[in-house]
This record gives C-alpha cells, sequence and structure tokens, in this order.
C-alpha cells in the first residue's frame, strides 16, 4: 500500500481531490504503464501486478479512482458518469505530460481508458483483464446481475457492520484497507476487503457501482485503432470470453483474447499469471 503522504493529484471539474502515484526512476524506461482499478477497488489492488512491471523495467502510474481509497466522492450519481472517469485520467496524464503510454484496466477500469483513447487517442496498447463493454449486456446470469445491482448490493453494508464489529472486538482501529494483501486469496476475502471501509464509502461504492453497470462504450469502441489484449478468468461469474469476442469485432486495432485459470478477482489474487500472459503478447519487448 501506498502512503497518501507520497501521493500526487488533481482537482477534478467539481473540485475533488483524485489521488495518484508515479513510479520512475533512472533505472526504469520512459514507457510508462497506466493502471486503473477495477469498481470498489483501491490502487493497492493493482499493487502487486504494478510490482511485476517495474521489476521488468517499466515506470508505472496507478490511481485511486473517485470515490476509492483516498479519492472519496459524494455518494451522488452525478459524480460517477463514464466521463467525470475519463476526465480525471485526462488531468493526470496531462499534468505528468506522459505520451502514448500502454494502458491496463481491470474490470470497469477498462472503461474509462477507452472512453479516454477515444477522445485523445493518446496511448500505444491496452489490456483489459475482465473487461466488458457493457456489464448488463455481456452478465453471464441476467437475472442474477439484475438482482444484485437492484437488491443484493445493499449486502455490502451486512459486511460493513460484520467487518466493524470485528475490529471492535479485536480492538483494532479500522485502518485504509490494503488490497496487496489479498494475493492468492479468494473471492470471498477479497468481498469483505471491499466491505472494510467506513460506513460513508460503503454508501458512495453502492451508488458508483450502480451508476457503472449503466455505462456502454460501445461507440467508444468503434474509435480504438491501438492493439488490443484482453484476460478472462476461466470462472468469472460476471464476464466471460464473449464478451472480450464482441469487442474485438468493433475496434480497428489488433485484438488478442487469453483465458486463464481464474475468477473475476484475477489481477488482484493472481497477478502472475496476467503478467505471464503480458509478457507472452510482447509487453516486456517495448
Amino acid at each position: 500500500m501506498k502512503s497518501k503522504s507520497l501521493a500526487n493529484k488533481i482537482i477534478s471539474e467539481e473540485g475533488l481531490e483524485i489521488y495518484y502515484w508515479v513510479t520512475w526512476d533512472k533505472d526504469l524506461s520512459k514507457e510508462f504503464v497506466v493502471l486503473h482499478p477495477g469498481s470498489s477497488m483501491n490502487h493497492s489492488s493493482l499493487q502487486n501486478l504494478e510490482q511485476k512491471l517495474n521489476e521488468n523495467g517499466f515506470p508505472t502510474i496507478v490511481l485511486d479512482p473517485r470515490g476509492f481509497g483516498f479519492s472519496y466522492a459524494p455518494p451522488k450519481p452525478e459524480y460517477f458518469k463514464l466521463e467525470k472517469y475519463s476526465n480525471d485520467l485526462k488531468k493526470i496524464l496531462e499534468k505528468e505530460g506522459i505520451e502514448h503510454p500502454s494502458f491496463v484496466g481491470h474490470s470497469f477500469g477498462f472503461m474509462p481508458i477507452i472512453d479516454y483513447v477515444a477522445q485523445t487517442s493518446n496511448a500505444k496498447d491496452i489490456i483489459g483483464v475482465c473487461a466488458s463493454y457493457n456489464f448488463s449486456k455481456t452478465a453471464q446470469n441476467k437475472l442474477l446481475f439484475h438482482l444484485f445491482n437492484r437488491f443484493l448490493r445493499y449486502f455490502e453494508y451486512a459486511g460493513n457492520i460484520g467487518t466493524q464489529t470485528a475490529h471492535f472486538l479485536k480492538g483494532e482501529k479500522r485502518t485504509y484497507p490494503d488490497q496487496s494483501k489479498l494475493e492468492g486469496k479468494s473471492d470471498l476475502e477479497v468481498w469483505l476487503s471491499i466491505a472494510d471501509v467506513s460506513f460513508r464509502e460503503i454508501k458512495t461504492h453502492i451508488v458508483s457501482g450502480i451508476e457503472i453497470n449503466k455505462w456502454d462504450i460501445t461507440p467508444q469502441l468503434k474509435k480504438i485503432e491501438n492493439p488490443l489484449l484482453l484476460i478472462y478468468g476461466s470462472r468469472d461469474p460476471m464476464v466471460k470470453e464473449y464478451a472480450g469476442k464482441y469487442i474485438a469485432s468493433l475496434v480497428k486495432g489488433e485484438t488478442s483474447i487469453e483465458v486463464i485459470e481464474g475468477t473475476h478477482s484475477l489481477p488482484i489474487t493472481d497477478p502472475e499469471k496476467v503478467w505471464k500472459v503480458m509478457k507472452k503478447y510482447g509487453l516486456e519487448k517495448h
């Protein structure tokens, strides 16, 4: 987990503080990789994957998306439109002067990347892990998806009460959830980490999640000419390979699709597998 004191930040058009971290030194190249976490995840969820990139010579930028981690946003739907997230990306890259980076987006994190690149063409290549173009359309079980989005999502309140009670009984103070410790863990443990935040943040997670599930990046995908790598987990209950095949049919750039053992938490619980696929398709040769 990275320190807030070492973070950079931009101020969004609504006055939100969006935090991000830059890792670069003289031993790394200047070919940046920008990592965008999934819904309700903070920067530390991709920290282990980021470290593998750094170890192989790539400087990185990773952010706490608005509403998650240190980047607080009020629990109001208007703060969680797609263009808000892509504008945050744009401000970060303009501030840092980064041209033609590679992008890695986990789950919903793929969508602001596509929206940003469709507008700016400022990308080398794009890697989407468990990526969708519209979650309501690509959900394997649409009935379960709609039940989750309308009712089951609110179970996060129960998870929050449970985690806070556990902290209280153990005499612990709730801390910023370090999701880098989830490597090798189960999806249940990932969910408990999402719930282990303040009650205020849980409400933000729920509101933002409902808004994110309304997004559709089909028009933006038709403008993408960059090479695209899509990685899916074989046991992902949310997004399957067919989502990638449809994405591939829309974009103009060359697209590769790889299915590996894992679930929707793939880059969090098994970043080594994701890195191996990225190497296989040539990221280390750039």
